[in-house]
């Protein structure tokens, strides 16, 4: 990344969120399914990311996970699957772990893994559907 482009975008966190700057084109994406607009959410994740707390880029991370396991899934590519689904989960405890000492990470785990599950569960395969809703309603 250019120095004209750290700059911006370490002017750009101290005024944007991580959320602003990520959601539209991820949450779009998800809801439209449409993979295009969801993958320059995550890229402006990677691009971005470091300038945020950890917390809020792990809340992405496992939204972006699960919603490539659902896609995985429904393509008909089990391994894809579980490396995304295992990944979007990993993602998860870690914000879980944070957010024994962390109220930020509780509720971003909360909101995320939350909506995340509910908005996906019904899309996931047999075996892990239940503990996805499980998931979500304790969130």
């Amino acid at each position: 990344m250019g120095t004209a482009l750290l700059s911006v975008c370490a002017m750009a966190q101290s005024k944007l969120t991580l959320n602003w700057s990520v959601r539209e084109d991820m949450f779009t994406g998800m809801l439209a399914n449409d993979q295009a607009r969801f993958e320059k959410g995550v890229e402006s994740l990677s691009k971005l990311g470091r300038f945020y707390p950890e917390v809020e880029v792990l809340a992405w991370q496992g939204t972006a996970e699960a919603t490539r396991a659902v896609w995985a899934h429904e393509a008909g590519k089990p391994k894809d699957f579980r490396r995304h689904y295992a990944q979007s989960t990993t993602y998860f405890v870690q914000l879980r772990g944070l957010a024994a000492k962390d109220e930020r990470a509780k509720f971003l785990l909360m909101i995320f893994e939350g909506a995340t599950l509910v908005t996906i569960a019904d899309r996931l395969p047999e075996p892990v559907r239940t503990a996805a809703w499980d998931r979500s309603y304790k969130s």
